[in-house]
């Protein structure tokens, strides 16, 4: 509204120069909102249909966000990476990352984080593709602003027991026990002792059992339970005694170091904590370790959401884009300000009063800045404006100076001069009207 007073104001005394530093302003206004709408409306668009489930229209949404030259955000891509995982669509979520990963190195802003890395692992795991895992681990650990944590050694080692590729598994836990950041967790070895048990390496499984003792995080009762079913399942019934065995003797440690672990809460998050949250969101626990993850963290996320369907959503999406639009044009033409046409003659009006003001329309954003501080700061006696305030403040500082001058001594300015004179205040005014005009 400032800028819009300001405009009209000086359009009424034929102030030129205010009138095009008014002009510019009302511009980058503008075209900095219609920005910020077309931003958010093609980000409600990817979100619904995401939440409609549709991956192709999710995607499209990104590559438009993307085609008009904004940055991707973390989220964003995050939500994307969950829908190609629930899809095992593994080359979309592949593809997106790289591609982003790209742009990351083109010196944009930041986006992926370790999160998002995981959500592709995770992909992969729902294709039960270890090899194709191992590679995006090892991309993983090459990037240089984002590591492995544990969840990401824990997808892997999933992938790899799931298709009996047990030496993997083993070289992940051994990479977790390397590493001077991250430790394992019973997690880890639960996923470790439950693949050698499986394929009925007996000697791997006493050490690995003994190793998760020295190191302090032997697995849970309720895991040797569960390696102990697996073995059964796939006729291993040494390793079920061994099992057996190992939590009968170790069982008062292990039930110890359990409570201790509960009252840490600095205690790793793990793929174990993620499935004890399945229960809460009522879904199944499933034989796989990790199946039914990406369902639940999604179904935490759109927690009080109200469901669509396909079509329903699409018809939002398209309702969404006409209000958008219209609500531009509501902006750009409503509440008195200039339209495109009203400022390009004045522009020209400008230009025609003074050829210094034709040499203004030929600055470029900070020479006009400039320019506006020089003259208003010493041929109008205005004070310079605060250097610790950011270049709107400072600009708009300057426009309500003008304003304040231009109220006072409006009848009395002579056009000709292309710069604002003095304002004439009385010998008797109150001290209050010598003030330069402060911010409301």
């Amino acid at each position: 509204r400032g800028v819009s007073d300001m405009w009209r104001a000086a359009q009424a005394f034929t102030r030129p120069r205010v009138a095009l530093c008014a002009s510019r302003r009302f511009l980058r206004q503008n075209r900095r909102r219609s920005e910020d709408r077309q931003r958010l409306q093609l980000s409600n668009s990817f979100q619904l249909a995401r939440r409609a489930g549709d991956r192709s229209a999710a995607l499209d949404a990104l590559r438009t966000i993307r085609s008009n030259g904004f940055s991707l955000k973390s989220n964003e891509v995050l939500d994307m990476m969950v829908l190609c995982a629930k899809d095992a669509a593994v080359d979309d979520a592949v593809d997106l990352l790289r591609s982003v990963r790209n742009l990351e190195s083109g010196g944009h802003v930041r986006v992926l984080n370790t999160h998002i890395w995981n959500a592709v692992l995770m992909a992969v795991d729902s294709v039960h593709d270890p090899d194709r895992a191992w590679e995006v681990f090892r991309e993983l650990q090459a990037d240089e602003r984002n590591d492995p944590d544990e969840l990401s050694h824990h997808i892997v080692m999933s992938t790899a027991i799931q298709t009996g590729q047990w030496q993997l598994a083993l070289k992940l836990l051994g990479l977790l026990r390397q590493s001077s950041v991250l430790r394992p967790q019973p997690f880890s070895y639960f996923l470790a002792v439950t693949g050698v048990a499986v394929v009925g390496e007996l000697k791997m499984l006493k050490s690995l059992l003994t190793q998760s003792v020295k190191d302090g995080v032997p697995p849970e009762m309720e895991m040797l339970d569960e390696a102990m079913q697996y073995a059964q399942s796939a006729e291993q019934p040494g390793a079920v005694e061994i099992l057996q065995t190992f939590a009968e003797k170790h069982r008062a440690v292990i039930e110890e170091r359990e409570k201790m672990r509960e009252h840490n809460t600095g205690a790793t998050v793990d793929i174990e904590k993620l499935r004890n949250a399945q229960g809460r969101l009522g879904q199944p626990q499933a034989e796989n370790p990790l199946e039914n993850i990406l369902r639940a963290a999604e179904q935490a996320r759109e927690h009080g959401l109200p469901g669509a369907g396909a079509d329903a959503d699409r018809k939002s999406i398209k309702q969404l884009m006409e209000e958008g639009e219209q609500a531009d044009m509501e902006s750009t033409s409503g509440g008195g300000m200039p339209d495109e046409e009203q400022v390009v003659k004045l522009l020209s009006d400008a230009a025609a009063n003074s050829e210094e003001l034709a040499k203004i329309e030929q600055m470029d954003e900070e020479e006009f800045e400039k320019y506006i501080t020089d003259v208003y700061g010493k041929d109008t006696g205005g004070s310079a404006p605060d250097g610790n305030l950011d270049d709107v403040e400072k600009e708009l500082l300057f426009m309500e100076q003008e304003m304040a001058r231009l109220r006072k001594s409006g009848p009395d300015l002579d056009p000709a001069e292309g710069i604002l004179p003095e304002p004439t205040i009385s010998p008797g005014a109150p001290a209050s009207t010598q003030e330069a005009p402060t911010r409301k």
